[in-house]
């Protein structure tokens, strides 16, 4: 579903990825762990299509996404309904005057009906329990409440992929339990989930791929059972 071959990305003269190989399947959980300014937030903007490699590839259902290729309105609308993205300052995300419209947004630039846009939103307002949200302004909400919303914007679309930076920062830990819940059963329905995050302990034995990022490259790529059979990837995960 999502392999990078070869990848590198640079700010000017700043190499921020280096070399960057793996690849993620269809359903997978993974996590993206590192040091703080190790690369994490640089590739889940280009996992995402907001900055595109300054070398080597980035496939995304067999297809290379380059800026060439999202020009084509057909194709970005295609990619970004297939792949949702959550930031770490989520704040950005919200922009609408009321929940209900914030969650509709998309679908409408989709085209939908009214009806079926009103059958979405109320199907994720209830799906986060926040449906007593719904007229609420966005900027006016607790932390915990606007990820929801925009978490809920997001799974509006029906994406295939679900990518979060660094999702846990800033909640009280039963919203971070409750999102934890939420993303374990999205997984279980179909969704391949993708985040970055410091917990490991939190994670551990939820997610069944982790990549490990060291001095801008990847140093460990492995599964659940391979984590928890190598003393040495513990320790280092224990220690981020």
């Amino acid at each position: 579903m999502i392999k990078c071959e070869n990848l590198n990305f640079c700010y000017g003269n700043n190499k921020v990825l280096d070399d960057i190989n793996f690849t993620i399947n269809k359903n997978d959980f993974t996590v993206i762990m590192g040091d703080n300014g190790c690369g994490k937030s640089t590739l889940l903007k280009i996992l995402n299509g907001l900055i595109f490699p300054s070398k080597g590839k980035y496939l995304f259902n067999n297809k290379e996404i380059t800026k060439n290729y999202l020009k084509d309105n057909y194709n970005m609308a295609l990619f970004h309904q297939n792949i949702g993205f959550i930031f770490q300052n989520y704040d950005v995300q919200l922009f609408n005057s009321t929940v209900y419209d914030e969650i509709a947004f998309g679908l409408r630039t989709m085209g939908l009906s009214e009806n079926d846009v009103n059958q979405r939103v109320m199907d994720c307002l209830k799906l986060l329990d926040i449906e007593e949200l719904k007229t609420r302004v966005p900027y006016n909400l607790s932390g915990g409440e606007k990820k929801k919303v925009v978490i809920a914007s997001v799974l509006a679309m029906n994406p295939q992929v679900i990518v979060l930076d660094e999702p846990f920062n800033g909640l009280s830990m039963k919203v971070q339990e409750e999102l934890l819940s939420l993303l374990v059963n999205l997984n279980k329905c179909g969704k391949t989930i993708i985040l970055t995050t410091h917990r490991y302990d939190q994670i551990k034995g939820i997610a069944n791929h982790f990549l490990i990022f060291k001095d801008k490259s990847i140093k460990y790529d492995f599964t659940r059972n391979q984590l928890i059979n190598n003393n040495e990837v513990k320790e280092y995960c224990r220690m981020l």
